[in-house]
């Protein structure tokens, strides 16, 4: 070790005293463990505890900085309140916006749809009752939830009678198509 540090000291040309070496060390140390008991009696005094031997002065002293640290706190707190109330604004205007694109999608497609009964209706209304007939006895299914079988006796449906199954209309055939 000696070695090493007498060719440290011929290369970068420096010489250490050893003798004042151990001395600044004690020194050194002590200074720390001072600084870090007055670091611990001031954070004791910052919560509250030991302020008995505190004069007025000092304890003014404490209760101004504790004052412009709690401002500083309130300061932070009401940045980042701001943040957070900036933010949920852009995200409902966000919300907003999607909301009223979905709306026009939405009608949008209901009046296509109203568009396309109505094109329906229309083309159901072109094509005259005949015609439905003939598609039915032709064997083509038309629209009809209601269709009665091809046969010449006359039928009479009785919509305020819930109960078609009468014994005046068993020999009949009626077929529900759905």
């Amino acid at each position: 070790m000696r070695q090493i540090m007498d060719s440290y000291q011929r290369v970068t040309n420096t010489h250490f005293e050893e003798i004042n070496t151990h001395q600044q060390i004690f020194y050194e140390i002590a200074r720390i463990k001072d600084e870090k008991d007055k670091l611990q009696e001031s954070m004791k005094q910052y919560v509250g505890e030991n302020l008995t031997c505190l004069t007025l002065n000092e304890l003014n002293q404490l209760e101004e900085q504790l004052e412009s640290s709690v401002n500083k706190v309130r300061v932070r707190k009401h940045q980042l309140l701001h943040q957070q109330l900036d933010n949920l604004r852009r995200k409902e205007h966000i919300l907003e916006d999607q909301n009223s694109y979905l709306c026009r999608i939405l009608s949008e497609h209901q009046a296509a749809l109203e568009h396309t009964q109505v094109a329906m209706e229309h083309k159901v209304g072109d094509v005259p009752m005949l015609e439905h007939l003939e598609n039915y006895y032709s064997g083509e299914p038309s629209g009809s939830l209601l269709q009665l079988s091809p046969q010449t006796h006359a039928f009479r449906l009785q919509p305020t009678q819930p109960n078609l199954q009468e014994d005046s209309l068993q020999g009949h055939n009626l077929q529900l198509w759905s």
